[in-house]
């Protein structure tokens, strides 16, 4: 349904008598909120704090990356606002070189579509924002990228699974991988603040 505003006016026509009429307009839709610096900001201190308090003792993304030992799934707990997460840490072979991946929680960031996306066919997830500008609010993960060596980055945004991936790569080391920060939706890790029955 269309929104519509009136307002009202008055006229003095030709007869001298002072005439009142409404004239309607139509109202432009409000637009969709889209995310905001400071919502990339919430992801970008998701992944210094992880860097800072994950139980793997991984203290720099190099350490990560050049880690042989994440040739299978590996979780690592971490705190993110005093709240304890799991991250899913990973290393595999990828189309060019190998790939690890690191998956944290997005901490509820959304980013709604807006006219002028640029928009991918990516995988089974359908269709995603290319979002390459995103580092510029994300100076922790910017500083991590450039220390560990890489010199290039992409980033994809899927709205339907609320999930943002950061590609980071420098096709000029054979050696250092390439690195895949995913943001996704994550319950908090409460195993460890049971206390534990015993047997």
């Amino acid at each position: 349904m269309d929104c519509w505003t009136g307002h009202l006016v008055s006229a003095h026509l030709e007869d001298e008598q002072e005439y009142e009429c409404v004239i309607v307009r139509p109202r432009r839709r409000p637009e969709p909120p889209t995310s905001k610096p400071s919502d990339m900001a919430i992801l970008d201190s998701v992944f210094t704090e992880f860097l800072r308090t994950n139980s793997h003792d991984y203290r720099e993304l190099k350490k990560i990356c050049l880690c042989e030992k994440l040739t299978m799934k590996s979780y690592a707990e971490y705190y993110h606002e005093t709240i304890p997460y799991l991250a899913k840490l990973f290393r595999r072979g990828g189309p060019t070189k190998v790939e690890v991946h690191v998956t944290l929680c997005n901490n509820g960031f959304v980013r709604f579509p807006k006219p002028g996306d640029n928009l991918k066919k990516r995988d089974k997830f359908g269709t995603w924002i290319s979002c390459d500008d995103c580092l510029r609010y994300m100076p922790g993960i910017a500083a991590s990228f450039r220390h560990a060596g890489y010199d290039h980055y992409v980033a994809f945004y899927s709205y339907e699974e609320q999930r943002l991936d950061i590609k980071a790569f420098d096709d000029g080391d054979p050696v250092l991988p390439n690195v895949v920060l995913t943001y996704k939706s994550r319950y908090p890790y409460e195993d460890n603040t049971v206390i534990p029955t015993p047997l």
